[in-house]
């Protein structure tokens, strides 16, 4: 069988091509660009009565794995790297930033891509030198190399490679492509015609789901807009998994359209990272670290309590302990029994011990397991053989832990899909909804690079501010051609200030429609009436009680009733403020 490249718009027919293509041949293999679209291609085939082996649908990142001898190094490292080098060789044009990590992030995303045959300033040379030395002593190695090692790679094949989902690869992961098309039978979708690949082309053409314009007011008012929609095509019969909404990148937009349809009883499952801080195990080891190395301060023992599972012990000792701020150490007065935070005191020794990062890795780890994987990324940027005391360790390890990103498994099936544009590329849906498509949002604008001229950039395979840009109006086709019946595009005319906002030239003719004013939930059942319970007793005793009512008292209950129950009825001891609002 022949190589393929299915080229043209960004369009669901090409992947059904492909599938069909990967079907065509027993053994073939899926070439995927992530895993969520991995897990979705699966569900994908099953729902179609076809199991396929998980060995059989991979990311490219997992057939560099395969095939490649050096191990991918963890954005973390890299970025603890390029900030050694800038102290080391000490360039003059990054001397003012230096310390930035921004800069550092950059240098590390430019530095992972470079090929190994790259001509470059002298500067940037001698950084990318010590950093590639630093991973080698590792045993690790860029991106950019390992795609390269992957494309001398010598063992044995499968029939035939589908890689489906992508927009433009490096300059390394062509050759990559173009040496397993010399090897066997290989098909790829791609917006473009593939070029120097001995293979046949074909352009693939697309049916547009009917287009529909929408105006909100405000943002809010658009994502109401949108829970209204997919209520009523769910009263019509259509299920919610086949439904999706589909934003340009994670953002405030996207945080309102999730907080919004589950306001309105939408299950929604998002297909966004979120920070590792979010995750209580995490916020509790991060504060019981910071005490450690205050020597137990009182102030972030009560911070860590936030984290743990309420109990009327420890509830007690949290009013004693923020009530007696400042303060620290494990050693209370007389008659304060403390419940046992975890073993804690057991750790009190920590703050004096010197050990290797790969024991302060798994020692930490054992008290958070979900925090394994980055402390054992953080041991890597250290000597296995050097000693080092906790502070030093935790001062690298924390950061890694600050930019580290997780997923939130979702097992549900019936749901409501929202993703970015890069998400969309694999999927087909009835009825989709583009949200957010203002200026600056959707598309965004991208700036040159501050390290690299554009010229340079193009020279050496990698994105310019110019190819950034013009992927935007790709994406945008990815996110007009996911569904089969119904796109509605929409955007609100200000933001979150009331600030005027310009719509999307992206946005094609036509007629708007305006969303409907004050959407609120309808419900589905009829709300159970409450029984009362009544005790003429209590009633007398609260009505001599509250005989006499302030207006701030009023204004309390109006409020909220409970506030006003527990200040003026129960009249509860509040906890104490935090110190920094004390007088």
């Amino acid at each position: 069988m022949e190589s393929l490249v299915i080229a043209g718009p960004p369009a669901s027919g090409k992947s059904r091509l492909a599938m069909e293509r990967f079907r065509a041949v027993p053994g073939s293999v899926m070439v995927v660009p992530t895993a969520t679209m991995a897990e979705h291609l699966a569900h994908e085939f099953a729902r179609q009565g076809e199991f396929v082996r998980p060995s059989r649908i991979v990311t490219l990142a997992g057939l560099l794995d395969q095939w490649a001898d050096s191990k991918a190094a963890p954005k973390s490292l890299l970025r603890f790297l390029v900030a050694r080098a800038l102290e080391q060789s000490a360039p003059r044009r990054f001397a003012p930033v230096a310390d930035s990590r921004g800069l550092h992030d950059v240098l590390a995303g430019l530095i992972d891509e470079l090929p190994s045959d790259a001509a470059l300033p002298r500067d940037i040379d001698n950084l990318r030198a010590l950093v590639v030395a630093g991973l080698e002593r590792r045993g690790l190695a860029t991106r950019a190399t390992r795609a390269a090692e992957a494309a001398e790679y010598e063992g044995s094949l499968q029939p035939h490679y589908v890689f489906d989902g992508f927009f433009q690869f490096s300059k390394d992961e062509s050759r990559l492509v173009r040496a397993i098309a010399a090897k066997t039978t290989v098909t790829l979708t791609f917006p473009e015609p593939w070029p120097n690949l001995p293979c046949r082309q074909t352009s693939q053409r697309y049916r547009q789901a009917s287009l529909e314009k929408c105006e909100a007011a405000t943002p809010f008012g658009e994502a109401a807009e949108v829970a209204r929609r997919i209520l009523s095509l769910a009263n019509q019969g259509v299920p919610f998994r086949q439904m999706g909404v589909i934003v340009r990148s994670q953002s405030q937009t996207s945080a309102l359209l999730e907080s919004t349809l589950q306001r309105y009883g939408v299950p929604v499952r998002t297909y966004f990272p979120q920070s590792m801080l979010g995750l209580a195990p995490v916020g509790y080891l991060c504060e019981l670290m910071q005490a450690i190395l205050t020597g137990w301060d009182w102030e972030a023992i009560a911070r860590g309590f936030r984290y743990l599972p309420p109990n009327a012990d420890r509830d007690q000792f949290d009013v004693w302990l923020r009530n007696n701020i400042p303060g620290r150490g494990l050693l209370l007065p007389p008659g304060i029994d403390p419940p046992d935070w975890q073993g804690v005191a057991s750790l009190e020794r920590w703050a004096t011990e010197q050990c290797s990062a790969a024991e302060w890795s798994e020692r930490i780890g054992m008290v958070c397991p979900e925090a394994a994987l980055v402390l054992a990324e953080a041991a890597l940027a250290f000597e296995p053989s050097a000693r080092l005391p906790l502070q030093m360790f935790w001062a690298h390890a924390k950061d890694c832990i600050e930019s580290g990103q997780t997923y939130t498994r979702d097992t549900r099936r019936d749901v409501v899909h929202l993703m970015d544009a890069h998400e969309a590329r694999q999927w087909e849906l009835r009825h989709v909804f583009v949200c957010g498509l203002v200026e600056q949002e959707f598309p965004q604008y991208h700036s040159d690079s501050p390290i690299l001229e554009a010229e340079t950039l193009r020279r050496l395979g990698l994105d310019t501010a110019a190819s950034r840009q013009e992927a935007e109006r790709g994406l945008f086709e990815v996110a007009l051609t996911r569904a089969t019946e119904s796109t509605v595009l929409s955007y609100s005319k200000t933001n979150e200030k009331g600030q005027s906002r310009l719509p999307s030239f992206f946005l094609p003719e036509g007629p708007i429609h305006r969303a409907a004013t004050n959407v609120l939930p309808k419900p589905t059942e009829p709300v159970p009436h409450s029984r009362s319970v009544f005790d003429n007793r209590l009633s007398r005793k609260l009505e001599r009680q509250h005989k006499r009512l302030s207006p701030s008292g009023i204004e309390s209950f109006l409020q909220c009733p409970f506030q006003f129950l527990g200040r003026n009825t129960l009249r509860l001891d509040p906890l104490p403020p935090a110190p920094r609002d004390r007088a």
